[in-house]
């Protein structure tokens, strides 16, 4: 029974693909779909090129996915003479760097994870140009920097206290603390009730 299938499915299969047949199909149309790319011969590739382009979905298409016209006649030629680009000076970027922790008594700093020291040169990379500025000075109140290539230097100034707090001068700002030193000054001040009262 098993050979009686086969059999028969091999009898159809080949009355299917008779050669007369596959004759008939490639004089209706030279150039079948199904043929791949590396059967075709130097002579038919417009031919066979020509039948893949005209089924894409770009062809019915006027903008392409990048937004420019599909057909070069109706493209439009977009001129950059006249754009104005302004210069970003050093300032403006070193003031976008992120500093974590200064520690000037070792001259350096953190940016990140990253320690910097003074005299180290560091590239930077922003608005897609690339900025090569070395460390010239570290200290508890700022950090020097100066371009490499124009010698443009710049000053960021650091201000690591917390929000809401302010630094503190000489004199004690915590009530009820007294300084050891002789020759300062004790602060005497009247009760609140007092002052309300004068």
């Amino acid at each position: 029974m098993g050979k009686l299938i086969y059999t028969t499915l091999g009898l159809i299969l080949s009355a299917m693909i008779s050669p007369a047949s596959a004759q008939g199909s490639s004089a209706a149309n030279p150039m079948p779909r199904s043929t791949s790319s590396r059967y075709i011969t130097a002579e038919d590739r417009v031919t066979y090129l020509d039948g893949m382009t005209s089924s894409f979905l770009m062809q019915k298409q006027a903008i392409d996915p990048f937004g420019l016209a599909q057909d070069p006649a109706k493209a439009e030629v977009v001129s950059t003479t006249g754009v104005d680009v302004r210069q970003i000076t050093l300032s403006e970027v070193i003031g976008l760097m992120s500093v974590t922790t200064i520690m000037p008594s070792s001259k350096s700093f953190l940016i990140g994870s990253r320690i910097v020291k003074q005299g180290d040169v560091l590239p930077l990379s922003f608005q897609g140009s690339r900025i090569k500025v070395q460390v010239m000075d570290v200290t508890s109140q700022q950090i020097t920097f100066k371009n490499t290539s124009n010698g443009e230097t710049a000053a960021r100034k650091i201000d690591l206290m917390p929000a809401g707090m302010n630094a503190g001068n000489s004199q004690s700002q915590v009530p009820g603390l007294i300084s050891n030193q002789l020759d300062a000054p004790i602060e005497i001040s009247a009760p609140e009730e007092d002052k309300k009262t004068r």
